[in-house]
C-alpha cells in the first residue's frame, strides 16, 4: 500500500519534472512590454491617445445626461429664488450699474464731498 503511494507521487513528480524541463522560463517583463508605456509614446501619439480618451468620456457624459433627461422628464423646471431683502436688491443694483459701463458714468454729477469741497477749508502750515 505505502509502495502504490510512493509508486503514484514518483510518476506524478516525473511527469512535473519533464513538463518543467520542455518549457522556457519568460520573463514576466515582455508581458508588460505590450502594454504601452507612457514615457515611450510620442507626442503625437501621446495627443492622439489624450483626444481619444477626452472623446469617450465626453460621449459617456452626455449619454450619462441624456439617460438623467429621460428619467426626470419635463415635471422638474428651474426657477430662481426671488430674494427682496435689502442685500438682494442693493446686490442687484450694483449689477445693473456694473453691466451699464459708461451710460451712468456719462451721466454722473459728482457730489460736494472731500478735501477740496465747499465749506471746508485747507490748512497751510504757514497759517500756523
Amino acid at each position: 500500500m505505502g509502495f502504490q503511494k510512493f509508486s503514484a507521487f514518483l510518476a506524478l513528480s516525473i511527469l512535473v519534472l519533464l513538463q518543467a524541463g520542455s518549457l522556457h522560463a519568460a520573463p514576466f517583463r515582455s508581458a508588460l512590454e505590450s502594454s504601452p508605456d507612457p514615457a515611450t509614446l510620442s507626442e503625437e501619439e501621446a495627443r492622439l491617445l489624450l483626444a481619444a480618451l477626452v472623446q469617450d468620456y465626453v460621449q459617456m457624459k452626455a449619454s450619462e445626461l441624456e439617460q438623467e433627461q429621460e428619467t426626470e422628464g419635463s415635471r422638474i423646471t428651474a426657477q430662481k429664488r426671488a430674494c427682496d431683502t435689502a442685500t438682494c436688491v442693493t446686490h442687484r443694483l450694483a449689477g445693473l450699474l456694473s453691466r451699464s459701463g459708461g451710460v451712468v458714468k456719462n451721466n454722473f454729477v459728482p457730489t460736494d464731498v472731500g478735501s477740496k469741497a465747499f465749506g471746508r477749508r485747507r490748512r497751510d502750515l504757514q497759517d500756523w
